[in-house]
């Protein structure tokens, strides 16, 4: 049962640091086309875009059309808005039932193989692989 009360976050050793636990609220993956981009995730996920979007911006939901706290944003220029570098790729990683053929579609759509499909003895349990879409972002795929 999840509480509604705030509950203040503890550090690593246990000692309580005052605020309360922040949720995320949201990852930034800059691409440069901001349509192709959210069509390409859509057809791999099935996620869709929540209105308003523009072709600076688009936030996705997940089925259930909740917001996942992922957002495209549009790459302006190698060096980004207010002159801050762009060179910064996000790496996500995205629970799937069938790996396998999560991966293989993802191929048809244009990502990039990095890692193939592949059991994780280290952890234990679970299979992940690793794909890279035509930005340079990396998105991990995992079933526990």
């Amino acid at each position: 049962m999840h509480s509604k009360t705030p509950v203040p976050a503890k550090s690593g050793d246990g000692s309580q640091i005052g605020e309360p636990v922040k949720p995320l609220c949201w990852i930034e993956i800059p691409v440069s086309n901001i349509p192709q981009a959210a069509e390409r995730l859509f057809r791999l996920f099935g996620w869709e875009i929540r209105p308003p979007s523009t072709t600076n911006f688009a936030l996705l939901m997940t089925g259930n059309h909740e917001p996942i706290g992922v957002s495209l944003v549009l790459r302006e220029s190698p060096s980004g808005a207010n002159n801050e570098p762009m060179t910064t790729l996000v790496g996500a990683n995205v629970g799937a039932d069938t790996i396998e053929s999560v991966y293989a579609r993802s191929l048809k759509l244009g990502f990039m193989p990095v890692e193939a499909p592949r059991a994780i003895p280290e952890a234990g349990h679970g299979m992940r692989a690793v794909i890279r879409d035509p930005d340079g972002n990396l998105f991990g795929l995992w079933r526990d």
